[in-house]
């Protein structure tokens, strides 16, 4: 949402290790705003941030 909360997410594929995947849900249910998105101009927010995928890796 442009006030910068996380409205939704969901796990597009998994990683095959449900620890590392319960973690990354852990992280977004932590975060819960966004802050770097408040204040933006709203059509460039609904152009580039209204969706997207976001990627976690562990360090290997």
């Amino acid at each position: 949402a442009p006030s910068g909360e996380i409205l939704k997410y969901e796990m597009i594929s998994s990683s095959g290790n449900k620890i590392f995947d319960d973690s990354a849900f852990r992280a977004l249910a932590n975060i819960s705003f966004i802050t770097e998105v408040i204040g933006m101009d709203r059509n460039y927010f609904e152009r580039n941030f209204r969706s997207f995928n976001l990627v976690f890796k562990s360090k290997d």
